[in-house]
């Protein structure tokens, strides 16, 4: 179905993409981000886009045709990779400046032998705010706080299946990394919630560094 190139458009091209665990998120984060600038310039819903976002929308919905072949394994290892020793879940974090912030939940197999499985669990992708003065420090410990939503989550529907043996939350902000250790200094409001919020749910020896080229959650943010 052809949806009109009005706000109400987009909203309802976008509800149309069933993507629970984050496969498509990278996809989705360029038109949410023009929904929330139609938010932000006041058009009405029936309004018919201004020419700028008229070409980006529709570069976005050529881009959804990419997901007609797209198709993803059931399980998380493949058949014949041999009895699991040891069952990892490693946290990814990311946040972009111009776009928004990102998530990446992978779990990593190693079976007796050696040999090594990564596969992808979940992704969340999330818009920058409208709100003014929304530094990129303070989207970086949203982004954290995050994880440790999702990190219950996953946790809860693999209880039973999968004994995960460690959990590992990667980010490449060094700031937030320092909130999350220091256990001395007093912080506004904001960032104290945050990192009351993280360390309730995780122990700080569990947060590590990543490089930023390195980050898969790259994708999701930008």
């Amino acid at each position: 179905m052809i949806q009109p190139e009005t706000r109400r458009g987009i909203l309802s091209s976008i509800a149309t993409i069933y993507d629970p665990l984050g496969y498509a998120s990278p996809l989705l984060l360029p038109g949410r981000e023009i929904t929330q600038e139609l938010c932000r310039m006041k058009y009405k819903w029936d309004e018919r886009l201004p020419e700028e976002l008229v070409a980006k929308w529709r570069e976005w919905k050529y881009g959804l045709a990419s997901l007609n072949n797209f198709s993803i394994l059931r399980a998380f290892i493949s058949f014949g990779f041999g009895d699991v020793q040891r069952v990892e879940l490693h946290h990814f974090a990311d946040t972009s400046e111009g776009h928004g912030y990102g998530t990446a939940l992978h779990l990593r197999f190693v079976s007796k032998d050696g040999r090594i499985h990564v596969s992808f669990v979940m992704g969340k992708s999330r818009v920058r705010p409208l709100k003014s003065g929304v530094s990129v420090c303070k989207l970086e410990l949203t982004a954290a706080t995050l994880l440790i939503k999702m990190n219950v989550l996953i946790r809860r529907e693999l209880n039973g299946r999968t004994e995960i043996n460690t959990v590992t939350f990667w980010m490449d902000s060094v700031i937030v990394l320092r909130y999350i250790l220091n256990k001395y200094r007093r912080f506004v409001l904001f960032v104290a919630n945050c990192v009351a919020v993280i360390r309730e749910g995780s122990n700080p020896s569990q947060w590590c560094h990543v490089r930023s080229e390195d980050n898969p959650t790259d994708y999701a943010s930008r």
